[in-house]
Formats: structure tokens, C-alpha cells, sequence
């Protein structure tokens, strides 16, 4: 079985798997280029399909591996061992082709951030800081936020109380004598 196929969709009911039109459950409408992965595992064999923009460099590179292993050379590439090449229209061939030779989809065609649409690069998105403040700034922010409340006292607050008012008894120690002296004696009965 092929690794890869691509091709227009027959219809439109795919929904693409890169992670941010899964999120959003984007489809892959009637007609679009797609590139379908197959998987193989214990419960189902399927394709997992994707919008033509949302292949990414990395799967590009994986793709030319491909052809360059049945091929045998670079330089004589045959895009036909790719599964449904011949059956696409000659505009679409030309865009697989020309992503093949650059190394990443055309940056017309790409979905995600240009920045990451280059050869070497992973992923559909930069990733930006989660805090991008200036130092000053965030000196501030952290003066602002009220402190965690500690368990406990505070060495200082002890050493004025400890003081003022004498050491208390340990409570289980007192409840105990408090219970003696009201409770009843029990005496025990000989046999």
C-alpha cells in the first residue's frame, strides 16, 4: 500500500487533521488538493487526510525521500510513484511539482505562518512567549499580586506574643484533665 496519495477530494465530507482545522473541524471541500498519510494500526486502516496548505515542509521532505527511493536518483525524479499523481488536473500537478523541487508548498497555497513554510522548519505556527512584557513592567505586575498566605506565624508576631501571654498547655493534654475532674470514677467490680 502506498504511504501517500494524493488527489481532489470526491467529496466534501474529510475533515483535514492538521491540528488547527481539527480544532476548528474545518472540511476539505469537493475539489480541493489533498494529501492523504495512510495509517495502519491494530483497530483501522484509513487515510488521515490534509488540506493541500497544511502540509508542512517536514512532510514535504518526507515525500521526496519517497520518490527518490523508488526512483533510484535526484536528479531522474518521477513524480508518478505518487499515489493518484496521474489523476490529477495538469494546475495541480504543477503545484506538487513545484513544492517537490522548492522543498515546501507554495506560499500562496499555505494556510499557516510564513515564517514556518520553509525548508528545516516543523510546525503550522510560531510560537510566541506567554508574558512579553518589558522588565520594568512586569516588576510592577509582580509587586501588585498579593502574596501567597502562609501556614502559620510569622517568626515575628511569635516572638511578641510568646511574651505577652505565657505557653499554652498541649490540647490533648488539658481536654484530658478537664474530662477527670468532672467524669465520675468508674470502679471496677471484683469477680
Amino acid at each position: 500500500m502506498a504511504k501517500y496519495r494524493l488527489e481532489e477530494a470526491s467529496t466534501g465530507r474529510a475533515g483535514c487533521q492538521n491540528k488547527e482545522c481539527k480544532d476548528q473541524k474545518i472540511k476539505i471541500l469537493k475539489g480541493e488538493l489533498r494529501l492523504g498519510s495512510w495509517v495502519d494500526t491494530e483497530r483501522f486502516q484509513s487515510f488521515f487526510w490534509r488540506h493541500w496548505g497544511c502540509v508542512t515542509p517536514k512532510i514535504i521532505a518526507s515525500l521526496n525521500e519517497t520518490i527518490e527511493e523508488s526512483s533510484g536518483s535526484e536528479e531522474d525524479k518521477d513524480y508518478t510513484v505518487l499515489d493518484g499523481y496521474d489523476e490529477l488536473s495538469a494546475e495541480n500537478q504543477e503545484k506538487v511539482r513545484q513544492a517537490l523541487e522548492q522543498g515546501h508548498v507554495d506560499d500562496s497555497d499555505w494556510k499557516g505562518d510564513i515564517e514556518m513554510n520553509r525548508p528545516g522548519k516543523t510546525g503550522f505556527r510560531t510560537r510566541t512567549p506567554k508574558k512579553k512584557n518589558a522588565g520594568a513592567e512586569e516588576e510592577d505586575e509582580e509587586e501588585e499580586k498579593p502574596q501567597p498566605k502562609k501556614r502559620g506565624r510569622k517568626k515575628a508576631e511569635k516572638e511578641d506574643t510568646e511574651e505577652a501571654a505565657p505557653k499554652r498547655a498541649k490540647r490533648g493534654g488539658r481536654k484530658r484533665a478537664d474530662a477527670e475532674e468532672t467524669a465520675p470514677r468508674r470502679i471496677k467490680k471484683q469477680s
